[in-house]
């Protein structure tokens, strides 16, 4: 493997829990995050990792925290995905305190704590992965609002102490607060099963007249618009660290592909054999295959360094990050398919590592904004410099067709 392009991790997450996931994944093919890995997870204040040190949290920046989840893709695919739900929230925290220096940081402050999980409560049904808007209500009484609505998926949302969540007031007003996950009210739901990401533990959380105290709302704005940058913030934070989880899930493939190849024979004319991996053809292959990685690995990665140099992200560069996402979801399905057809019959084998990867990488198609959403939202930002990520559709606005000129 070519010299890692990420940060150093060590301080944020030691090379003895690296190894107990590694250990952990490896024994079998979980439905549910071990215990001993969220124990190990939460011991070395993994949860913590995105708020500043001045809030008692570790203070990554956003490189670092691509970093991290690209090693956990790395090690454990489903702890990272999840886990990456808990740390893009934080980052979307921290970003409105920066943005506003209000009360928030009493928030992350009591997140650090407490060593309290946040699940990331924004997917809804039929909302299509539009951020902006909201179909649970939010009923204003005295001292907050009552919640009503369902999210789902919704990841770690069975051990978390808080969702971050948004609401609408009305059709006009959007807010966004953190919910304590034992409000009454308040339930969670075994969510449906997944072909990949298996352990990610995503259910459902229903929400029956919860009271989100007003002191636990941190942003209230249009319905439709982003007018701090906060949701745009929250995608980058999010486009970067999942594209990092993926790569590490291409990682892992690359790595048991290498290894199979170099280790399995065919024979030769002579009456002898000769190992796979000296085949020209297939090192060919191979080579094309490992130059995709890389380059979305660099791009990545760099793109994460370059952004961490300002102490605010700048949201001006939302589009690069939606459109190395896009790059991620096009490119990582076919560089494992790929793999996986290099090594043979025994990638289609249910225990064989590249089986599990094959699943895996195939839900990066499925965040929001999904690529048929972020192909529309770059096509806007091309031809005419806008930017609009809200999803819902205007009643009165008809398709043109391809043949009007």
């Amino acid at each position: 493997m070519a010299k890692s392009m990420w940060n150093a991790i060590e301080a944020y997450l030691p090379h003895t829990v690296v190894e107990r996931l590694r250990k952990s994944s490896l024994e079998e093919e979980h439905t549910s995050i071990p215990e001993e890995c969220m124990a190990a997870l939460t011991d070395c204040g993994y949860f913590t990792l995105a708020i500043p040190k001045q809030f008692g949290g570790q203070g990554a920046s956003i490189a670092d925290v691509c970093a991290v989840q690209h090693e956990l893709g790395y090690v454990f695919p489903s702890i990272a995905i999840a886990t990456t739900m808990h740390i893009f929230t934080l980052g979307m925290i921290v970003e409105h305190w920066k943005r506003t220096r209000d009360l928030s940081w009493m928030l992350l402050q009591a997140i650090t704590q407490q060593n309290s999980i946040v699940a990331s409560a924004f997917a809804e049904p039929n909302l299509g992965g539009c951020l902006v808007r909201s179909n649970t209500k939010a009923a204003q009484v005295d001292d907050g609002y009552l919640l009503t609505g369902r999210k789902v998926p919704c990841s770690l949302i069975g051990r978390a102490q808080f969702a971050c969540l948004h609401a609408q007031i009305d059709p006009q007003t959007l807010i966004v607060g953190l919910l304590p996950t034992a409000s009454a009210g308040l339930s969670v739901q075994k969510g449906p099963e997944f072909m990949g990401m298996r352990a990610s533990e995503s259910d459902a959380l229903v929400l029956d007249g919860c009271l989100l105290p007003t002191r636990l709302v941190m942003h209230k704005t249009s319905a439709g618009s982003d007018d701090s940058g906060i949701f745009k913030a929250s995608l980058m934070w999010f486009c970067l660290s999942a594209s990092a989880v993926y790569l590490g899930v291409a990682r892992r493939a690359l790595e048991y592909a290498s290894q199979h190849v170099q280790q399995s024979t065919i024979p030769t004319n002579d009456g002898g054999t000769r190992y796979r991996s000296e085949l020209p053809h297939l090192q060919t292959r191979f080579g094309e295959v490992y130059a995709k990685y890389l380059n979305l690995e660099a791009t990545v990665s760099l793109f994460a360094q370059l952004l961490a140099k300002d102490d605010i992200l700048d949201v001006s560069a939302l589009p690069q990050a939606l459109a190395l996402k896009q790059n991620c979801c096009r490119e990582l399905p076919g560089i494992v398919t790929a793999l996986a057809e290099l090594c043979g019959g025994v990638s289609y084998l249910t225990a064989n590592p590249l089986n599990q990867s094959l699943r895996d990488i195939l839900a990066i198609q499925y965040h929001p904004p999904t690529p048929l959403w972020v192909d529309r939202i770059l096509g806007q930002a091309a031809m005419n410099g806008t930017l609009d990520f809200d999803f819902a559709l205007d009643p009165t606005q008809q398709e043109i067709s391809s043949g009007d000129l």
